[in-house]
C-alpha cells in the first residue's frame, strides 16, 4: 500500500490498537533493535537501565550528598507528572547500591535499594503500610541474596510475619508464597486492615533491619514511596502526620518521598512538623530539555541497535513537536512516539522510517481519540481549548473561562487534573499555575502544524 493512501491510513488509526505489540519484540527487531528505544515505563533498578539515565548532574549529586549514613531520615523529590521522578530515583538507588563496589571491596558498603516502589493509596491503614515496606524490602533483599537462612532468626522472623499475615487472610496484601522456601514476591501495598498490633511489626522490622545492615554490610535501606502527587491532599497529610514519629523512629531507613511539584510547600504550610524533619532541601525535577530528551533517546538508539545502520524510525521534527506540546514531559514523549510505530506499523508492515506529515498526523488522532474516550462535556472542552492557548493559568483567571465563581472553576481544573488533561506547572506559597498537557494542546493548540 502506498504511503499516499492517507483515506485508508486515517481508517486504520481510527480502527487499529496497540494491545498486540505491546509484549512482541518482533516489531522492533524488524526495524533494527532488540528492545523498543521508546519504551516509556520508569527506569529499574539494574546496570542497563542505569546506563541510559542521562542529564541532571545537580539533581544527582544532591542526592549524593544528603541520602548519606547509617541513621536515615526522610528526603523528597518532586516535580510534575511524566517529569521522570521514579527513573531519577531508581538510576540513584542503583548508584548508591553500588553492587560492584561492594564485590570489589568489601569494605565500603553500599545501601539496600528497593526494586519496587511502595503506592500509597488513600486512608491505607499505618500497619498496613509498614507491613508492604516489610514486605518490599523483603523481596529486595531475596533478589539479590537468595532466601534466607531459617537459621537466622531476625531476618526469618520478618518473612514469617509477613507469611503469617498472607495465610491468615489479613490485611490486603496482593504477595505470592513462592515453592517450599516460602520466598516472598511483593506485588501491591496493603489496602485492607490487619489485625497484627503496630508495635508488634515495629519491633519485628526494627531487628530484620538490624540484621540486613550488620549482617550483610549495609550502610542503610532505601524505600521509595510513590503515589504523593495522585493521592489527595487531606490523604496526604493524614498519612504523613500520623506516620510522622514511625518513619523517623526507623533506623537504617532511608524513606524518599516521591510527589507533585508542589510536595514541600504543601508540608510547610499545612504540616510543619513533618517538614521539619525532612533532610536537606526537596531535590526539585523540572521538565528535562530537548537536548537531554535527545541523548535519552540516542542512548536508547545505541543500545537497542541491531545493525549499524538502523537509525530512528521517526523524524526529529516529531520529537521537537511532542517536546513542546507536553511541556517536556518525557514518560508522554516516549509513550506517544511508541504509539506512532505501533499504529503505523500496522499499516505498512515493510517501512522502517515513518514520514514526518504521517507521524504528526498520527499524533491528532491518537490524541483526539483519547480525549473522545473521556465523554467530556461541551464545558469541560471550552475550558480545556482555552488552556491549550494560554501558556499557565490560575484559578482566579475563572471569570476569562466564563465561570462564575472560583469554587466552581477549581473544582472542573481539579477534576482535569486528575485525569491528567491538565497540570500543576508550579506552585507558590499563595497559588497554582495550571497548563495543559500533551494531547490536549496536540488537539486544541492554534499554533501546530496541519
Amino acid at each position: 500500500m502506498p504511503l499516499s493512501s492517507r483515506k485508508s491510513w486515517r481508517v486504520l488509526i481510527i480502527l487499529g490498537t496497540t494491545s498486540d505489540f505491546e509484549s512482541n519484540e518482533d516489531i522492533w527487531l524488524e526495524m533494527g533493535f532488540s528492545k523498543n528505544p521508546y519504551n516509556f515505563r520508569p527506569l529499574r533498578v539494574s546496570p542497563d537501565d542505569r546506563e541510559l539515565f542521562v542529564g541532571r548532574p545537580t539533581e544527582r549529586e544532591q542526592f549524593r550528598i544528603q541520602v548519606v549514613g547509617p541513621d536515615g531520615g526522610i528526603v523528597l523529590v518532586q516535580g510534575p507528572i511524566g517529569v521522570g521522578k521514579t527513573s531519577f530515583v531508581n538510576a540513584m538507588q542503583y548508584s548508591k547500591w553500588n553492587p560492584d563496589g561492594r564485590k570489589r571491596n568489601k569494605s565500603s558498603p553500599g545501601y539496600l535499594p528497593s526494586f519496587e516502589t511502595i503506592e500509597l493509596k488513600e486512608d491505607v491503614d499505618l500497619s498496613d503500610f509498614m507491613l508492604s515496606v516489610l514486605s518490599n524490602c523483603i523481596y529486595s533483599f531475596e533478589k539479590i541474596h537468595g532466601e534466607v537462612s531459617q537459621d537466622d532468626p531476625d531476618l526469618s522472623a520478618g518473612k514469617e510475619l509477613v507469611a503469617s499475615t498472607v495465610k491468615a487472610g489479613l490485611g490486603g496484601f496482593n504477595i505470592s508464597i513462592l515453592g517450599t522456601g516460602g520466598g516472598v514476591e511483593r506485588n501491591d501495598v496493603v489496602t485492607q486492615p490487619a489485625r497484627i498490633p503496630l508495635q508488634t511489626i515495629m519491633n519485628v522490622m526494627d531487628k530484620w533491619f538490624d540484621a540486613v545492615v550488620s549482617k550483610y554490610h549495609y550502610k542503610a535501606i532505601l524505600v521509595p514511596i510513590n503515589n504523593l502527587d495522585v493521592i489527595s491532599e487531606n490523604g496526604l497529610l493524614g498519612f504523613l502526620n500520623s506516620a510522622r514519629d514511625t518513619l523517623l523512629s526507623r533506623h537504617h531507613v532511608w524513606w524518599i518521598l516521591i510527589g507533585g511539584p508542589d510536595l514541600s510547600t504543601t508540608l510547610e504550610t499545612k504540616a510543619r512538623r513533618v517538614s521539619e524533619m525532612v533532610t536537606g532541601m526537596s531535590m526539585n525535577l523540572e521538565p528535562m530539555s530537548l537536548s537531554e530528551i535527545n541523548s535519552a533517546i540516542e542512548a536508547r538508539i545505541r543500545k537497542f541497535r541491531t545493525t549499524k545502520d538502523a537509525s530512528p524510525p521517526i523524524p526529529q521534527k516529531v520529537v521537537d513537536l511532542l517536546y513542546k506540546v507536553s511541556n517536556g514531559e518525557i514518560r508522554y514523549i516516549f509513550r506517544r512516539l511508541t504509539n506512532i510505530v505501533y499504529q503505523f506499523k500496522l499499516t505498512f508492515q515493510s517501512e522502517k522510517q515513518i514520514p514526518l506529515d504521517v507521524a504528526i498526523k498520527s499524533l491528532k488522532l491518537l490524541a483526539q481519540a483519547e480525549l473522545d474516550r473521556l465523554n467530556l462535556t461541551s464545558k469541560e472542552e471550552d475550558l480545556l481549548r482555552g488552556a491549550a492557548n494560554l501558556v499557565t493559568f490560575r484559578i482566579r483567571d475563572f471569570k476569562e473561562f466564563g465561570y462564575s465563581s472560583a469554587q466552581g472553576f477549581q473544582q472542573v481544573v481539579t477534576r482535569m487534573t486528575q485525569r491528567e488533561l491538565l497540570t500543576k506547572a508550579r506552585k507558590s506559597r499563595k497559588e497554582v499555575l495550571y497548563s495543559a498537557t500533551g494531547d490536549v494542546n496536540l488537539v486544541y493548540g492554534k499554533s501546530l502544524p496541519q
